[in-house]
């Protein structure tokens, strides 16, 4: 039985040993991954740093170029645009509101010289008898009783 506990002992301090070299064998790779990891953050730090100056450049270029200032005075445009559309829409709105109390007010009735239309000018001399016709036969009567 001695034997037993000799094997089993000895077995065990392999065991141990094993346990042990694995042990240490996945301390020495948790810590070359945690320097690579670090590496990588760093590099992923400059790889950022270097985009956001390249998206810094490309945004003034894109601003400064004729396609840029062409943007911003497109979008200047559509904005005065969209204000004077709003600005009807208003108005439009406003008279539709005002139209149903103008059609229920009542109209002003017209006075009889109202009702009649004016004749334009050129016809009313033409007519037989009308007064510019008569002031002007009074006048060469009174011009021709001088001369």
């Amino acid at each position: 039985m001695k034997s037993f506990w000799v094997w089993s002992a000895k077995i065990l301090v392999a065991l141990l040993v094993i346990e042990t070299w694995f042990l240490y064998d996945i301390y020495q790779q948790n810590g070359q991954l945690l320097t690579a990891n670090s590496k990588l953050n760093e590099e992923l730090y400059q790889v950022k740093a270097a985009l956001a100056d390249a998206n810094g450049k490309i945004e003034s270029m894109e601003k400064n170029s004729i396609q840029g200032q062409l943007r911003k005075t497109n979008k200047a445009i559509i904005s005065g645009w969209e204000t004077l559309l709003q600005t009807v829409e208003d108005e439009l709105a406003t008279a539709r509101k005002s139209l149903p109390s103008l059609l229920n007010d009542e109209l002003p009735e017209a006075s009889p010289d109202e009702e009649q239309p004016q004749q334009p000018p050129s016809k009313q001399n033409s007519e037989p008898g009308s007064l510019d016709q008569q002031e002007s036969k009074n006048k060469q009567s009174t011009t021709g009783e001088r001369t």
